[in-house]
């Protein structure tokens, strides 16, 4: 009994250190990607023209570092393992493998195939570390994790 309790008590430390593992990963891609510190000192508030064409040219390298950290954190999650049953079943399946079946064939029909493969990869970084997400933590972390990284 007493080492049921303690081996209980491993697993919900080892799910509260994830956790906060994920508010911290997932807190600091949605901080770096979608935050400027500096853009009260911009004309109008945005970009010139000429760092808009680099930015597209180039990218971010620490957008970058923080979308490629994302997807790397989600494949450890993916293979870590859990005690957690996690089988994605029904139609949702479907539809969002149509969803991506249908971002991956823009690639045919695109005006600028490298800015469109750019963010093709972005957006597996973003599902690796969805499904990593998902498959750790429960759907109560998972609310606590949106309104903590959200609310911060």
């Amino acid at each position: 009994m007493n080492e049921k309790n303690l081996q209980q008590d491993s697993t919900t430390s080892q799910n509260q250190r994830l956790f906060w593992a994920a508010v911290v990963v997932v807190g600091a891609v949605f901080f770096t990607t979608d935050h400027d510190l500096f853009v009260s000192r911009a004309d109008a508030y945005t970009q010139t023209a000429d760092e808009m064409e680099v930015s597209a040219a180039g990218g971010n390298s620490a957008r970058q570092f923080a979308f490629a950290s994302l997807g790397l954190f989600g494949a450890v999650c993916c293979l870590r393992p859990t005690n957690r049953s996690f089988r994605p079943r029904g139609i949702m399946v479907g539809i969002i493998g149509c969803w991506l079946g249908w971002t991956v064939l823009s690639l045919f029909w695109s005006a600028d195939v490298a800015v469109t493969l750019r963010r093709l990869v972005v957006l597996g970084c973003c599902v690796m570390g969805a499904f990593g997400l998902s498959k750790q933590l429960a759907a109560r972390d998972f609310l606590k994790l949106a309104i903590v990284v959200s609310s911060a």
